[in-house]
């Protein structure tokens, strides 16, 4: 039977949402504590980027961009409209913070 190759989203998707509860805190604080480590060594970040392919500061922007997200899910500043929180808050962040969702997208709404 040949193997199927599956996305990252699907790989996130199937870590927090079958096996065990605690698998949703488990990529939450990692997500955490591994932006909060890039925010802090932006520098480094960008030094040990500089002769990848893989863009330092998009790299940085994206970590950020985790920060502001989780920030905004902490101070009630994110309204779910349907689906799993944990859920939308990732696919938030894999759409790169669009407000509107795409065909196929889970329905979020992110106030300021």
């Amino acid at each position: 039977m040949p193997k199927k190759v599956i996305s990252n989203t699907e790989l996130i998707e199937c870590y927090v949402c079958h096996g065990s509860p605690m698998n949703q805190i488990v990529m939450i604080q990692a997500m955490n504590k591994y932006c909060e480590f890039v925010m802090a060594h932006q520098q480094e970040i960008l030094d040990s980027f500089e002769n990848s392919f893989i863009n330092g500061p998009a790299w940085i922007e994206s970590a950020k961009h985790w920060i502001d997200l989780h920030q905004a899910r902490m101070d009630g500043h994110i309204h779910l409209i349907q689906g799993d929180a944990l859920g939308q808050l990732i696919q938030a962040m894999l759409r790169g913070g669009r407000d509107e969702p795409k065909d196929g997208d889970d329905t979020l709404t992110v106030t300021e």
